[in-house]
């Protein structure tokens, strides 16, 4: 998104301008420790000054921490 887009408080509040990418929604979600990533649902939403806006349905397994 162009810088203008980023600083919009409006789409801030819509929480449209602080959006990932879905590139980068999932390279966090590696990062945090999930494996596994699949997308299973990706569905448009909106657009906003000719950028689609899309909500993705991610599934990803973690294991659990263990004492130690």
């Amino acid at each position: 998104m162009p810088p203008e887009l980023k600083v919009n408080v409006h789409l801030w509040g819509e929480c449209i301008s602080g959006a990932l990418s879905e590139d980068e929604f999932v390279s966090e979600l590696e990062k945090a420790g999930f494996y596994g990533l699949a997308v299973l649902k990706k569905s448009f939403w909106k657009e906003v000054e000719g950028y689609n806006f899309h909500s993705v349905t991610v599934r990803g397994f973690k294991f659990q921490k263990s004492a130690g």
